[in-house]
């Protein structure tokens, strides 16, 4: 009975959790350690399926590795937004596309995050994301992301430059998290 936010990376047979509160993985058969964050917590954390060495993990900016399963993963700030991140996504479908949303209404896109010098570009959200935010893109289209935003949800068709309320008749109540099937 796990009561703290945590997520599975992507290696075949992963035994192995990454608890947001502590910036810390343990295995689940046993034993802890720290990761090498430059941070003593963070908010959110995504993984890159095709090559599970890849991870992000954002708090007040983004970190990137490609080397995961290392004992100490070297990690490289990639941003320089200096806000509270409260989602972050990497693309099931590309590496290089890697969504933050802060929690003062703005998106970050980055469209070359595996590059030596990532660089993001910032779009104002339409509604408040101070309370919840999520976001997921689709695998067949990364142009296509949902965005959670407190009490409503949001589709866009451009990567993020503008957004469509969907929330049509869902209750409104401050939503947690978003997922996408990957295989439909």
């Amino acid at each position: 009975d796990w009561t703290s936010k945590c997520a599975f990376d992507y290696f075949p047979n992963s035994q192995r959790v990454y608890y947001f509160g502590n910036a810390r993985r343990r295995n689940v058969t046993g034993g802890e350690s720290t990761f090498g964050l430059p941070v003593s917590s963070y908010r959110d954390i995504a993984f890159y399926r095709s090559q599970p060495n890849i991870a992000f993990v954002g708090d007040s900016n983004v970190f990137r590795t490609s080397n995961l399963s290392a004992t100490t993963p070297a990690w490289t700030t990639i941003s320089t937004f200096n806000k509270r991140i409260a989602a972050l996504h990497v693309s099931p479908s590309d590496s290089n596309r890697v969504y933050a949303i802060t929690n003062d209404q703005f998106i970050y896109v980055s469209t070359n995050a595996m590059s030596a010098s990532p660089t993001f570009t910032a779009y104002a959200l339409p509604f408040a994301t101070n309370n919840s935010a999520g976001i997921v893109s689709v695998k067949g289209n990364p142009n296509v992301l949902y965005a959670i935003m407190n009490t409503r949800i949001y589709k866009s068709i451009n990567n993020g430059a503008t957004w469509t309320n969907v929330s049509y008749n869902l209750p409104s109540v401050n939503y947690l998290d978003l997922i996408t099937d990957d295989f439909y």
